[in-house]
């Protein structure tokens, strides 16, 4: 069976996700940002930062589709950018 080519995220949704964020959730530090493959070798563009000596990153897939990691937690899948920041502010206590 064919494999059918990476999708990648939309750039306006990178845009809206860092401004949500960077407007939402106290950081320690700025974000940090780049592209990169998953273990999969799917593309995603990961946001990272840090609050309260808390280090938590937003992977950010194409089809509204975000994996977020707060400390050593397991990783946590959102559908939205609310519940992703529903999600942060929960595990950081901010």
């Amino acid at each position: 069976m064919r494999k059918g080519r990476p999708r990648f995220p939309h750039p306006r949704d990178l845009g809206l996700v860092k401004t949500v964020l960077t407007n939402t959730i106290p950081m320690d530090s700025d974000i940090q940002e780049g592209w990169r493959y998953s273990t999969n070798n799917v593309p995603n563009y990961r946001l990272q930062s840090q609050t309260q000596g808390l280090t938590w990153f937003v992977d950010v897939y194409a089809g509204a589709h975000f994996v977020i990691t707060v400390g050593d937690r397991s990783p946590e899948i959102c559908k939205s950018i609310p519940s992703t920041v529903n999600y942060l502010r929960r595990m950081l206590r901010a």
